[in-house]
């Protein structure tokens, strides 16, 4: 009985400290599988947000693409509205001439001019060859393309002048598809 009544105080001592170096590896673990956890659902998060950038975003023009209209724009009625159609004149002769890079360089020099020229207007590569430019205002946009024409004609492609046909409307209380 007195051994054990010595060695008693000790044990409890003993298994208490056993009982806290546990606890404490356990809330070290938890804390570790928490921080893990919220680490790759930010991981996640960023690809994710990454990869709905890169399908709304044309990777050649860096323009919106059609995707995005569908996803943002297509339904989209304002009280003021501008939008403007591009055509690339012959970018399937320049593929089939002189290949698909320097196809590539004319619609690139395009989407680099249409960034300059119309500031404001989102643009997106519409299809192959084609863009869309939308505003939802009013805007000069006569004037634009005259400037869009002029400096666009600057430009060359393996020593051929870059040129593109264009369109336009502008209206009140319409969506692009009505224009």
């Amino acid at each position: 009985e007195s051994y054990v009544a010595d060695i008693l105080p000790g044990l409890i001592i003993y298994n208490l400290l056993v009982l806290g170096v546990v606890a404490t590896f356990a809330y070290m673990l938890s804390v570790l599988i928490k921080r893990n956890l919220t680490e790759t659902e930010v991981v996640f998060s960023e690809k994710n947000e990454l990869i709905k950038m890169i399908s709304f975003k044309d990777l050649l023009t860096g323009c919106y693409n059609r995707n995005y209209y569908e996803e943002t724009l297509e339904n989209c009625t304002c009280d003021e509205i501008s939008v403007v159609m591009i055509d690339a004149n012959g970018l399937k002769l320049i593929n089939d001439g002189f290949g698909h890079q320097t196809g590539d360089q004319l619609l690139i020099k395009i989407s680099e001019t249409l960034k300059e020229i119309f500031e404001g207007f989102s643009i997106f590569r519409w299809g192959g060859d084609e863009f869309l430019l939308f505003k939802g205002e009013f805007d000069e946009i006569e004037s634009k393309l005259e400037m869009f024409n002029f400096e666009l004609a600057k430009k060359n492609v393996k020593g051929m002048t870059i040129s593109a046909a264009s369109g336009f409307a502008s209206g009140a209380k319409k969506n692009i598809d009505e224009l």
